[in-house]
């Protein structure tokens, strides 16, 4: 709770935080962070969402959008462009989470590149579980929320959603190694992986 004290105002809003002006960042989301909502829903209401069909998804879309409900076509189509195979599903995901989490990872990852101290990383963690959402619903689990965590500490082995594929095991060497290297640095690139730049406007 912002008291003008011990909290003198939001982290980074309205800019990035002077205390931390000199700390290097990294920052990022899962690829599908709205799936954990969506799995946390009723079954019922899951199980539309997973089901989508065209009428549905612009239905969603446009109650999401509230007051630019109008842009619909807009924005289906931009996502339409990166992603020529998505399903409605797919598209929903993705559109929910650059609304809820994407746009607000950028917004934090500019304030602190405009605050001209250090660097700040972003990443999207893109490991697809391939465990379904629900035992009745066949919609894999891919990159929902939280879904790094057992990456980050190298053990995928301990969560049961991470899925069984073997590339897991890679996918959570280079991510822990990723986030020893710059909690040790400041920088998470290391030998083995492509340069990791630090992000710019």
């Amino acid at each position: 709770v912002v008291d003008g004290h011990d909290l003198p105002a939001h982290p980074f809003d309205p800019v990035a935080p002077a205390i931390s002006k000199n700390i290097p960042l990294i920052v990022g989301l899962n690829q599908d962070e709205s799936i954990f909502q969506s799995e946390h829903l009723p079954l019922a209401q899951a199980t539309q969402i997973f089901n989508l069909d065209e009428a549905g998804l612009r239905q969603r879309i446009a109650k999401a959008l509230r007051d630019n409900a109008g842009k619909v076509d807009r924005v289906l189509d931009v996502y339409r462009k990166s992603r020529p195979q998505a399903s409605p599903p797919d598209l929903y995901i993705a559109i929910t989470t650059g609304m809820g989490m994407w746009a607000r990872v950028v917004t934090l990852a500019e304030r602190k590149v405009e605050q001209r101290g250090a660097p700040v990383f972003m990443y999207v963690f893109a490991y697809e579980s391939e465990v379904p959402v629900a035992a009745t619903i066949d919609y894999p689990m891919k990159s929902p929320h939280a879904m790094e965590i057992a990456f980050k500490f190298n053990h995928p082995e301990n969560s049961k959603s991470t899925g069984n594929r073997p590339e897991r095991f890679r996918a959570a060497r280079n991510m822990s190694q990723a986030w020893a290297t710059f909690a040790r640095t400041g920088n998470p690139s290391f030998d083995g992986i492509p340069r990791w730049p630090a992000y710019t406007l």
